[in-house]
């Protein structure tokens, strides 16, 4: 599994399980950033096919619309949808 971190700052476990997963499934990594260095709380954005997600469940996460945010650290998920792109080529 790859550990993800933002400038040094390590992601929780579940943030590394839902990454990972979401890279399983083609999704890529466009934006991430710190947001509090002190609760290691981050902020990624990945970008894939958002229709992946309706049959997705990820522990630990509350979800709102099209972001998960971390139980433990309040790190946000975000998923950029990028289907209708991939539909037209």
């Amino acid at each position: 599994m790859e550990k993800v971190s933002v400038e040094d700052c390590p992601a929780c476990d579940p943030v590394n399980k839902l990454v990972n997963d979401l890279f399983e499934q083609g999704f890529v990594i466009v934006e991430k950033q710190v947001e509090d260095y002190h609760f290691h709380q981050l902020y990624i954005k990945l970008q894939g096919n958002i229709n992946l997600l309706n049959s997705f469940s990820a522990e630990g996460f509350s979800k709102m619309d099209n972001k998960y945010i971390c139980d433990c650290h309040w790190t946000t998920v975000e998923i950029a949808d990028n289907s209708s792109f991939l539909e037209m080529m």
